[in-house]
């Protein structure tokens, strides 16, 4: 038996201002024609299927077509609410849509009172899908502190009395567990991130910019021990693909939703479960999606930026640029754009040590014109004049308040109507 864990498909979002719609439609493909050339069985998705609780009916079209076609390939489709999703909407119809192989989990009961039993060669899967538990309120429901760990302990210690339930009757061979939350390691279980390649040693899951805060009372964490007792944990709401633990994992979302993500590897877990004497055994792969949303970071000087072919693979990608060179060059953004059409993020960085910004609430007697306008251009400007800047001021200031000059008597007439 095979199957698919995925998350965050976040359907609906856009990218500071630009609609993923057409990106999206070309990873629902990619997971159609994964899931058909692989034989998978079923694919879970853990929370976050749409990206706001209101979405457009062209988002609502595409998880259509993403179901449908996912059913016609061969695989049922379990799949819970996250904290993005608004569980009525996303629950409706549930019910007949069970009847397709397609199921939908966003009430709380539901976890421990109605698993997804999959069969396939005298293996038997119990999925428990845990849709996003707002603790305020579930804390009550529930009868315990409303607080993440909270929540999740009740419903897992549920699930875990469901499956010694079933295991007694001979009915279970194996057990799954969805969940949306924030889950952290032991202190002591050191676990090996997955990015594609390069391992690196993590004390507890990565986070990325684009996730929403589910603090409660500041805390939005839940040990990862909440889980024992299940052979495994699909995760959803961090972004980033990675392991807790072996057995307790998060798929990360498809495509990239933030800067933060412009170097991570996108894909899903793929777990095969074979059965023999001594039961059911599960190995677990990575699967990398080709489809992929092309951000970049650049930094460099505007003439840099402008001709250096370093950057010519970037140039159709969305980007964040960093412009660092000593002054602000005029209207830098709209010559960016001629080489960079999809620019994201601008920010000017000067290169010279930059000067204490501060306001000028000085009265006449304790600041000088001169000092006046070196501080009001270092202020808007980040920078200190340069020493050619600094002769051009002087001596427009000399010629300004030249005495008898026209210039002096109309500074003197404005400086005389504000006393």
């Amino acid at each position: 038996m095979k199957i698919l864990h995925t998350s965050d498909w976040h359907l609906g979002r856009t990218f500071h201002g630009t609609s993923l719609h057409d990106v999206s439609e070309r990873f629902i493909d990619e997971l159609i024609a994964t899931v058909t050339e692989e034989n998978i069985d079923a694919v879970l998705i853990s929370g976050d299927v749409y990206d706001n609780a209101t979405p457009s009916t062209e988002t609502i079209q595409l998880l259509n077509r993403a179901l449908t076609g996912l059913v016609a390939a061969g695989a049922q489709v379990i799949f819970s609410s996250g904290n993005h999703d608004s569980p009525r909407r996303l629950g409706f119809g549930a019910e007949l849509f069970a009847t397709a192989g397609v199921h939908i989990m966003t009430r709380c009961e539901q976890a421990w009172q109605h698993p997804v039993i999959l069969s396939k060669d005298g293996a038997r899967v119990g999925v428990y899908a845990i849709p996003y538990l707002n603790p305020r309120y579930h804390g009550p429901v529930l009868g315990v502190e409303p607080t993440h760990a909270g929540v999740l302990g009740a419903v897992t210690e549920r699930i875990r009395e469901n499956i010694a339930e079933l295991r007694k009757e001979g009915n279970l061979d194996y057990s799954i567990a969805l969940a949306h939350a924030f889950i952290t390691r032991a202190p002591a279980a050191r676990e090996q991130e997955d990015t594609g390649g390069e391992q690196t040693a993590l004390t507890e899951p990565a986070r990325s910019d684009s996730e929403r805060d589910i603090s409660i009372g500041g805390v939005d964490a839940a040990p990862a021990s909440l889980f024992d007792g299940i052979d495994y944990t699909a995760l959803g709401h961090l972004h980033r693909r990675q392991r807790v633990s072996d057995t307790i994992r998060y798929s990360g979302s498809p495509l990239a939703f933030s800067f933060s993500e412009e170097n991570h590897v996108k894909g899903a877990w793929l777990l095969t479960l074979t059965r023999d004497a001594g039961g059911v055994s599960a190995s677990i792969d990575p699967i990398n999606w080709d489809t992929t949303l092309h951000l970049k970071t650049l930094r460099g000087t505007l003439t840099e930026l402008l001709n250096n072919p370093a950057f010519e693979p970037y140039e159709d990608a969305f980007c964040r640029i960093y412009l660092e060179q000593e002054n602000r060059p005029l209207n830098p953004v709209e010559q960016l754009r001629k080489r960079f059409p999809h620019i994201a993020s601008f920010e000017f960085r000067s290169t010279v040590e930059q000067v204490q910004r501060s306001p000028y609430h000085r009265t006449r007697e304790n600041i000088t014109p001169q000092v006046m306008c070196r501080e009001f251009y270092a202020y808007v400007r980040g920078a200190p004049l340069s020493e050619r800047e600094e002769e051009i001021l002087t001596a427009i200031i000399e010629e300004a308040t030249e005495p008898g000059g026209d210039a002096a008597d109309s500074k003197a007439s404005a400086c005389s109507s504000t006393d």
